[in-house]
């Protein structure tokens, strides 16, 4: 068991107390949804191409007909623009922790705060948000003894047996 605030008596669980039973829950579903949860939320503009992104994963170019030939690449592969722009407003929490590691600038993050609705931000963005609002020792899940709290393994013909 990985929770020091929950031990396991009987095949049941306890909490020490009822903060640590609604910290293992994680936060609560409709708090987070589009219809109750907030509606806005710090964010940044981001200015992206497909060349700039790619660019880390493609190999270094060691002549300009190499950078030439990874241009070439990019455009057989997307059959768009890679050097087109585009700008999208994201939640501060989706920025990529390397990029801030690599410029060690805080610059991109705007002062003072910029909010934008979250109905407007890319279903990616929703979907870190929804995950970033779990503590690292916390799951997203709904655990599989809290979903069949009357199960018995004892009584499952698949179970694990003791010897």
């Amino acid at each position: 068991w990985t929770n020091p605030h929950v031990k396991l008596v009987h095949g049941y669980r306890e909490w020490e107390s009822l903060d640590s039973l609604f910290l293992t829950m994680g936060p609560n579903p409709l708090a987070m949804s589009e219809e109750v949860g907030p509606s806005v939320c710090r964010s940044y503009q981001e200015h992206q191409t497909l060349l700039k992104e790619l660019s880390k994963k493609l190999p270094n170019p060691k002549s300009p007909a190499d950078a030439q030939l990874n241009l070439e690449l990019i455009k057989m592969m997307s059959h768009e623009d890679p050097s087109h722009v585009s700008a999208a407003l994201r939640p501060v929490i989706c920025k990529d922790p390397e990029e801030i590691a690599e410029s060690q600038s805080m610059a991109w993050c705007p002062d003072p705060p910029i909010y934008a609705p979250i109905r407007n931000m890319h279903a990616e963005d929703k979907e870190t948000m929804r995950l970033a609002c779990y503590a690292p020792e916390q799951d997203a899940m709904l655990g599989f003894m809290d979903a069949n709290p009357n199960y018995k393994i004892s009584e499952d013909i698949w179970g694990a047996m003791d010897h």
